[in-house]
């Protein structure tokens, strides 16, 4: 069936723009087919048995996007080959791999995506940290503009902690366009001595407040123009959101999450007084509980996490704020948007695991203009993101 499904394909090659395979073996005319394809711009290739791809191509494929999964070469072969052809795309836009390609010979591709993204589920135990770099030294960085290595078992703290002080090695390589980095602590501390240039930083898995403090203190010296920052810490700790306001001023986005103690009303005085009025250009406040119940955790990173939504809000107790709290967080916002009339969202202990936040509509008059919506996750930053369901592998 296979087979016949790929010597038809070519009647759709005058306007066939995208193309999924998934959980077949793919026949020996693959690679064929795929040049045939002219106008082919999105190609995504999961849980395949891949045939050998040509070695010294004459032309690059024209893809944009290229996702590719969790790939197996053929058993028949007696000469090893990566089943991951990332050298048939030299200068790839958007490339997203599983970080099964690790182990998958993939180094000195030539590669150089524009967008990478690495994702998978592998046990953070420090012989995969250095894999993580390993699988970066297969490609050309000269291009990076946005990196994103999602480890989903990171959403379940401590796992978080173990990463800090490994030892491994860093790609050699400057990274003189990379703008946005979602990666944990240990990738991350290494890319900041490489670039001047980040824009976006998000923390992913939960670190130690003072660790969060020197990781501010960094950024604050190596890079230009810091607009968003999202990270994560054991406890709350009102030092990290003072460091982050004196050192990071110009941030467009700040989010800060906890896994343990309650924000204080205290605390949320400070803050709204003294503090976040030192972000001038905040347009985005971020300020919960890490979501420590692995059933919540999936709920919010599921596809239709907004109809499952009530089903989760009950889930564990412990992310509850007293109604004390919660009262004075939602009569705050309308009294924090007079200091940061820039800010049009705003999500906080209690909105989070009601699966609500604080919108600002701009035509409407005085307190009216903010009301509570939905909770929309945002796949593009923050330090629990989603993993591409393209790199997730689906049961047959």
């Amino acid at each position: 069936m296979t087979f016949i499904i790929f010597t038809r394909i070519h009647s759709f090659s005058p306007a066939l723009r995208e193309l999924l395979v998934s959980g077949i073996v793919l026949p020996s005319t693959f690679f064929d087919t795929l040049y045939s394809l002219r106008q082919l711009r999105c190609l995504t290739v999961n849980q395949c048995v891949v045939p050998p791809p040509p070695n010294s191509p004459a032309t690059a494929l024209r893809l944009s996007h290229l996702t590719l999964a969790h790939l197996s070469p053929y058993s028949s072969e007696t000469l090893p080959y990566s089943p991951y052809f990332t050298h048939l795309v030299p200068e790839i836009p958007n490339l997203l791999i599983s970080e099964v390609t690790i182990n998958s010979s993939i180094a000195n591709s030539k590669c150089a995506p524009s967008n990478l993204t690495i994702g998978g589920g592998l046990p953070i135990v420090t012989p995969w940290l250095s894999h993580y770099f390993s699988c970066l030294n297969g490609f050309s960085l000269h291009n990076l503009r946005r990196l994103d290595i999602i480890i989903p078992r990171l959403y379940r703290p401590p796992s978080g902690f173990k990463c800090a002080s490994c030892s491994v090695n860093m790609p050699t390589q400057s990274l003189p366009y990379l703008q946005a980095v979602t990666a944990p602590l240990f990738v991350l501390d290494h890319l900041i001595s490489a670039t001047s240039t980040l824009e976006h930083v998000s923390v992913q898995g939960p670190i130690p407040p003072r660790v969060a403090i020197r990781l501010v203190d960094r950024l604050s010296w190596t890079q230009k123009s810091m607009k968003s920052f999202a990270v994560a810490t054991a406890v709350w700790d009102d030092d990290v959101l003072t460091r982050v306001t004196l050192k990071l001023p110009a941030l467009e986005r700040l989010e800060y999450i906890y896994c343990s103690d309650n924000l204080s009303p205290r605390s949320w005085v400070y803050l709204r007084d003294t503090c976040l009025p030192r972000l001038h250009q905040l347009t985005t406040l971020r300020l919960h509980r890490f979501p420590m119940s692995r059933r919540v955790c999936e709920l919010r990173l599921s596809k239709n996490a907004e109809r499952s939504l009530s089903d989760s809000q009950n889930a564990n107790q412990n992310w509850k704020a007293s109604a004390a709290v919660v009262q004075h967080l939602r009569q705050g916002v309308e009294d924090l948007s007079l200091k940061l009339p820039a800010l049009i969202s705003v999500c906080l202990p209690g909105d989070f695991e009601s699966g609500k936040e604080w919108c600002k509509a701009s035509n409407a008059p005085g307190t009216a203009q903010w009301s509570q919506v939905t909770h929309r996750l945002n796949v593009e930053w923050g330090c629990v993101r989603p993993l591409d369901d393209h790199l997730r592998i689906h049961p047959a």
